[in-house]
Protein backbone atom coordinates (compact mmCIF):
# COMPACT_ATOMS: atom_id res chain seq x y z
CA UNK A 1 0.00 0.00 0.00
CA UNK A 2 1.39 3.31 -0.96
CA UNK A 3 -1.01 6.08 -1.03
CA UNK A 4 -4.09 6.05 1.24
CA UNK A 5 -7.16 8.90 1.39
CA UNK A 6 -7.76 10.29 4.70
CA UNK A 7 -10.91 12.05 5.52
CA UNK A 8 -11.86 13.77 8.87
CA UNK A 9 -8.35 15.64 8.30
CA UNK A 10 -9.16 18.11 11.31
CA UNK A 11 -10.30 15.35 13.70
CA UNK A 12 -8.72 14.44 16.87
CA UNK A 13 -7.92 10.70 15.54
CA UNK A 14 -6.44 11.34 11.61
CA UNK A 15 -3.07 13.22 12.98
CA UNK A 16 -2.30 10.25 15.00
CA UNK A 17 -3.17 7.94 12.07
CA UNK A 18 -1.46 9.74 9.85
CA UNK A 19 1.85 9.98 11.75
CA UNK A 20 1.48 6.07 11.74
CA UNK A 21 1.10 5.74 8.04
CA UNK A 22 3.55 8.17 7.31
CA UNK A 23 6.43 6.22 9.75
CA UNK A 24 5.83 3.63 7.36
CA UNK A 25 6.51 5.75 4.03
CA UNK A 26 2.47 5.07 2.79
CA UNK A 27 1.47 9.10 1.11
CA UNK A 28 -1.57 10.30 3.13
CA UNK A 29 -4.03 12.85 1.04
CA UNK A 30 -5.81 14.83 3.46
CA UNK A 31 -9.15 15.44 3.15
CA UNK A 32 -11.24 18.02 5.78
CA UNK A 33 -12.63 21.30 6.46
CA UNK A 34 -8.93 23.26 5.98
CA UNK A 35 -7.97 21.16 3.22
CA UNK A 36 -11.01 21.75 1.31
CA UNK A 37 -13.13 24.50 2.41
CA UNK A 38 -16.43 24.87 1.28
CA UNK A 39 -16.33 21.15 -0.14
CA UNK A 40 -20.14 20.01 0.15
CA UNK A 41 -19.10 16.48 0.88
CA UNK A 42 -22.43 15.40 1.52
CA UNK A 43 -22.33 15.20 -2.66
CA UNK A 44 -20.21 12.50 -4.61
CA UNK A 45 -18.61 14.82 -7.05
CA UNK A 46 -16.21 16.03 -4.92
CA UNK A 47 -15.13 12.64 -3.30
CA UNK A 48 -15.13 11.53 -7.29
CA UNK A 49 -12.35 14.40 -8.20
CA UNK A 50 -10.48 12.97 -5.43
CA UNK A 51 -10.76 9.18 -5.96
CA UNK A 52 -10.02 9.77 -10.02
CA UNK A 53 -7.37 12.29 -9.28
CA UNK A 54 -5.00 10.25 -6.61
CA UNK A 55 -6.12 6.77 -7.08
CA UNK A 56 -5.52 6.05 -3.37
CA UNK A 57 -5.15 2.25 -2.66
CA UNK A 58 -7.04 2.70 0.48
CA UNK A 59 -9.74 4.85 1.88
CA UNK A 60 -9.55 5.74 5.75
CA UNK A 61 -13.35 7.68 6.66
CA UNK A 62 -12.82 9.36 10.06
CA UNK A 63 -14.84 12.34 9.01
CA UNK A 64 -17.62 12.55 11.82
CA UNK A 65 -19.72 15.44 13.38
CA UNK A 66 -19.94 14.27 17.11
CA UNK A 67 -21.54 17.59 18.92
CA UNK A 68 -23.67 20.21 16.84
CA UNK A 69 -26.11 21.89 18.26
CA UNK A 70 -28.16 21.36 14.69
CA UNK A 71 -29.46 17.83 14.89
CA UNK A 72 -29.55 17.46 10.79
CA UNK A 73 -25.56 17.92 11.17
CA UNK A 74 -25.27 14.37 12.66
CA UNK A 75 -26.78 13.10 9.45
CA UNK A 76 -25.30 15.16 7.09
CA UNK A 77 -21.99 14.22 8.14
CA UNK A 78 -22.40 10.84 9.36
CA UNK A 79 -24.35 9.42 7.00
CA UNK A 80 -24.25 11.85 3.88
CA UNK A 81 -20.68 11.83 3.54
CA UNK A 82 -20.34 8.18 4.27
CA UNK A 83 -23.33 7.76 1.34
CA UNK A 84 -21.83 9.88 -0.73
CA UNK A 85 -18.23 8.49 -0.84
CA UNK A 86 -19.82 5.13 -1.67
CA UNK A 87 -21.74 6.74 -4.43
CA UNK A 88 -18.66 8.33 -5.95
CA UNK A 89 -17.08 4.72 -5.72
CA UNK A 90 -19.72 3.36 -8.10
CA UNK A 91 -19.52 6.21 -10.54
CA UNK A 92 -15.84 5.90 -11.30
CA UNK A 93 -15.55 2.64 -11.05
CA UNK A 94 -13.27 2.63 -7.45
CA UNK A 95 -11.66 -0.72 -7.27
CA UNK A 96 -14.08 -2.98 -5.12
CA UNK A 97 -10.78 -4.87 -4.08
CA UNK A 98 -9.76 -1.61 -2.45
CA UNK A 99 -10.65 -1.28 1.20
CA UNK A 100 -12.46 1.24 2.94
CA UNK A 101 -12.45 1.75 6.21
CA UNK A 102 -15.28 3.64 7.90
CA UNK A 103 -14.96 4.72 11.62
CA UNK A 104 -17.73 3.18 13.95
CA UNK A 105 -18.62 4.16 17.61
CA UNK A 106 -18.99 2.75 20.79
CA UNK A 107 -22.01 5.18 20.93
CA UNK A 108 -23.97 3.21 18.34
CA UNK A 109 -24.71 0.45 20.94
CA UNK A 110 -26.42 2.47 23.70
CA UNK A 111 -27.10 0.39 26.70
CA UNK A 112 -25.69 -3.31 26.13
CA UNK A 113 -27.65 -5.94 27.82
CA UNK A 114 -26.63 -6.87 31.13
CA UNK A 115 -25.29 -9.86 30.92
CA UNK A 116 -23.53 -8.63 27.80
CA UNK A 117 -20.31 -7.51 29.60
CA UNK A 118 -17.73 -6.92 27.65
CA UNK A 119 -20.04 -5.79 24.46
CA UNK A 120 -19.61 -8.13 21.36
CA UNK A 121 -19.94 -6.33 17.93
CA UNK A 122 -23.62 -8.81 17.58
CA UNK A 123 -24.82 -6.38 20.35
CA UNK A 124 -28.33 -5.07 19.70
CA UNK A 125 -28.09 -1.19 18.96
CA UNK A 126 -29.87 1.24 21.15
CA UNK A 127 -28.44 4.38 20.08
CA UNK A 128 -29.16 7.23 23.15
CA UNK A 129 -28.95 10.16 21.12
CA UNK A 130 -28.08 11.87 17.53
CA UNK A 131 -25.04 10.72 17.29
CA UNK A 132 -25.30 7.17 18.18
CA UNK A 133 -28.17 7.02 16.43
CA UNK A 134 -26.71 8.60 12.69
CA UNK A 135 -23.29 6.52 13.18
CA UNK A 136 -25.56 3.23 13.64
CA UNK A 137 -27.12 3.95 10.18
CA UNK A 138 -23.89 4.94 9.05
CA UNK A 139 -22.90 1.33 9.81
CA UNK A 140 -25.99 -0.20 8.56
CA UNK A 141 -25.10 1.70 5.24
CA UNK A 142 -21.11 0.70 5.22
CA UNK A 143 -22.17 -3.23 5.41
CA UNK A 144 -24.64 -2.93 3.04
CA UNK A 145 -22.14 -1.94 0.57
CA UNK A 146 -19.85 -4.11 1.88
CA UNK A 147 -22.01 -6.82 0.14
CA UNK A 148 -20.29 -5.33 -3.30
CA UNK A 149 -16.90 -3.73 -2.22
CA UNK A 150 -14.10 -4.23 0.43
CA UNK A 151 -15.47 -2.67 3.29
CA UNK A 152 -14.73 -2.95 7.32
CA UNK A 153 -16.11 -1.13 10.55
CA UNK A 154 -13.70 -0.44 13.11
CA UNK A 155 -15.91 0.19 16.13
CA UNK A 156 -13.56 2.54 18.13
CA UNK A 157 -14.01 2.92 21.89
CA UNK A 158 -12.85 5.77 23.87
CA UNK A 159 -9.81 7.33 22.58
CA UNK A 160 -7.57 8.52 25.42
CA UNK A 161 -7.01 11.97 24.75
CA UNK A 162 -10.58 13.14 23.53
CA UNK A 163 -14.18 13.89 24.91
CA UNK A 164 -14.15 13.64 29.14
CA UNK A 165 -10.02 12.89 29.48
CA UNK A 166 -9.19 15.21 26.77
CA UNK A 167 -10.86 18.13 29.02
CA UNK A 168 -9.62 17.12 32.10
CA UNK A 169 -5.99 16.97 30.76
CA UNK A 170 -6.41 20.65 29.22
CA UNK A 171 -8.12 21.79 32.52
CA UNK A 172 -4.81 20.02 34.85
CA UNK A 173 -2.63 21.83 31.67
CA UNK A 174 -4.73 25.33 32.71
CA UNK A 175 -3.51 24.96 36.18
CA UNK A 176 -0.44 24.25 35.52
CA UNK A 177 0.12 27.69 33.60
CA UNK A 178 -1.29 29.45 36.64
CA UNK A 179 0.82 27.71 39.22
CA UNK A 180 0.96 24.07 40.75
CA UNK A 181 -2.27 24.08 42.43
CA UNK A 182 -6.05 24.26 42.29
CA UNK A 183 -9.16 22.65 41.15
CA UNK A 184 -11.23 21.53 38.55
CA UNK A 185 -14.52 21.50 38.09
CA UNK A 186 -16.43 17.64 37.48
CA UNK A 187 -19.99 15.93 36.89
CA UNK A 188 -20.70 12.59 37.37
CA UNK A 189 -17.52 10.23 37.39
CA UNK A 190 -19.15 7.31 37.62
CA UNK A 191 -19.39 5.69 34.42
CA UNK A 192 -16.82 2.99 33.32
CA UNK A 193 -15.27 3.17 30.02
CA UNK A 194 -13.12 1.17 27.97
CA UNK A 195 -10.13 3.19 27.26
CA UNK A 196 -7.84 3.08 23.84
CA UNK A 197 -4.58 5.06 23.40
CA UNK A 198 -5.35 6.76 19.88
CA UNK A 199 -1.71 5.48 18.41
CA UNK A 200 -2.81 1.86 19.35
CA UNK A 201 -6.31 2.57 17.71
CA UNK A 202 -4.82 3.89 14.65
CA UNK A 203 -2.26 0.61 14.40
CA UNK A 204 -5.12 -2.09 15.13
CA UNK A 205 -7.34 -0.14 12.60
CA UNK A 206 -4.69 0.10 9.89
CA UNK A 207 -4.50 -3.91 10.63
CA UNK A 208 -7.92 -4.80 9.95
CA UNK A 209 -7.66 -2.55 6.95
CA UNK A 210 -5.14 -4.79 5.42
CA UNK A 211 -6.76 -8.05 6.79
CA UNK A 212 -9.82 -9.86 4.06
CA UNK A 213 -10.95 -11.15 6.98
CA UNK A 214 -11.93 -8.45 9.00
CA UNK A 215 -14.18 -7.26 5.53
CA UNK A 216 -17.80 -6.89 5.65
CA UNK A 217 -18.60 -6.80 9.44
CA UNK A 218 -17.76 -5.14 12.47
CA UNK A 219 -14.68 -4.77 14.77
CA UNK A 220 -14.50 -3.81 18.31
CA UNK A 221 -11.29 -1.36 18.57
CA UNK A 222 -11.18 -1.74 22.17
CA UNK A 223 -9.11 -2.90 24.71
CA UNK A 224 -11.43 -5.37 26.52
CA UNK A 225 -11.15 -3.42 29.83
CA UNK A 226 -12.44 -0.90 32.02
CA UNK A 227 -11.83 2.09 34.17
CA UNK A 228 -14.18 4.22 35.78
CA UNK A 229 -14.24 7.76 35.29
CA UNK A 230 -12.95 8.84 38.81
CA UNK A 231 -10.18 6.29 38.69
CA UNK A 232 -8.73 7.73 35.81
CA UNK A 233 -8.96 11.44 36.76
CA UNK A 234 -6.85 10.16 40.26
CA UNK A 235 -4.47 9.33 37.71
CA UNK A 236 -4.20 11.56 35.23
CA UNK A 237 -3.45 14.40 38.44
CA UNK A 238 -1.37 11.53 39.71
CA UNK A 239 0.72 12.22 36.77
CA UNK A 240 0.45 15.54 36.45
CA UNK A 241 2.56 16.22 39.79
CA UNK A 242 -0.40 19.23 40.56
CA UNK A 243 -1.84 19.64 43.69
CA UNK A 244 -5.44 19.82 42.57
CA UNK A 245 -9.07 19.99 44.02
CA UNK A 246 -11.42 18.15 42.67
CA UNK A 247 -15.11 19.85 42.92
CA UNK A 248 -18.29 18.59 42.33
CA UNK A 249 -20.06 20.84 39.65
CA UNK A 250 -23.98 20.42 40.40
CA UNK A 251 -24.84 21.51 36.84
CA UNK A 252 -23.07 18.42 35.76
CA UNK A 253 -24.08 15.83 37.92
CA UNK A 254 -26.48 14.44 35.81
CA UNK A 255 -26.68 10.48 36.24
CA UNK A 256 -24.66 8.81 32.87
CA UNK A 257 -26.67 7.68 29.93
CA UNK A 258 -24.60 4.93 29.27
CA UNK A 259 -23.06 3.48 32.99
CA UNK A 260 -20.94 0.87 31.55
CA UNK A 261 -18.87 0.53 28.29
CA UNK A 262 -16.55 -1.92 27.94
CA UNK A 263 -15.64 -3.45 24.35
CA UNK A 264 -14.94 -7.06 23.65
CA UNK A 265 -11.71 -7.43 22.14
CA UNK A 266 -12.08 -11.09 21.37
CA UNK A 267 -12.36 -10.81 18.08
CA UNK A 268 -9.67 -7.86 17.12
CA UNK A 269 -7.35 -10.30 18.93
CA UNK A 270 -8.27 -13.10 16.89
CA UNK A 271 -8.01 -11.21 13.46
CA UNK A 272 -4.68 -9.10 14.45
CA UNK A 273 -3.13 -11.25 17.33
CA UNK A 274 -2.11 -10.10 20.80
CA UNK A 275 -2.88 -6.55 21.44
CA UNK A 276 -0.11 -5.73 23.32
CA UNK A 277 -1.43 -2.22 24.09
CA UNK A 278 -0.15 0.83 25.53
CA UNK A 279 -0.51 1.14 28.93
CA UNK A 280 -3.00 3.15 30.41
CA UNK A 281 -0.88 5.22 32.66
CA UNK A 282 1.23 6.09 29.81
CA UNK A 283 -1.18 7.02 27.52
CA UNK A 284 -3.01 9.82 30.08
CA UNK A 285 0.85 10.88 30.74
CA UNK A 286 1.16 11.72 26.91
CA UNK A 287 -2.15 12.93 26.89
CA UNK A 288 -1.73 15.13 29.41
CA UNK A 289 2.05 16.56 27.39
CA UNK A 290 0.34 17.13 24.39
CA UNK A 291 -2.21 19.62 26.61
CA UNK A 292 0.49 21.12 27.84
CA UNK A 293 2.56 21.49 24.43
CA UNK A 294 -0.78 22.82 22.62
CA UNK A 295 -1.25 25.69 25.46
CA UNK A 296 1.92 26.77 24.89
Amino acid sequence: MKRVLLSGAGGFFAPYFRAFLEARGIEVLPLGRTTHPGVDFTLPEPWAEELEAHQPDAILHLAGCMVSADIAAYYRVNVGFAAALFEAARRIGYPPNKPILVLGSAAEIGIAPDGERPILETAPLRPLGHYGISKATQTELALSEARSRAVVVARVFNLVGSLALGHFARSLADVERHGQSGSIRVGNLGAVRDFIDPRDAARLCFSLLENPRAHGAVTNVASGSGVRLSDALDTLIRVSGLQIRVEPDPARMKPADVPFSIGSAARLSELVGPLELIPFEQSLRDAYQAALGSDR
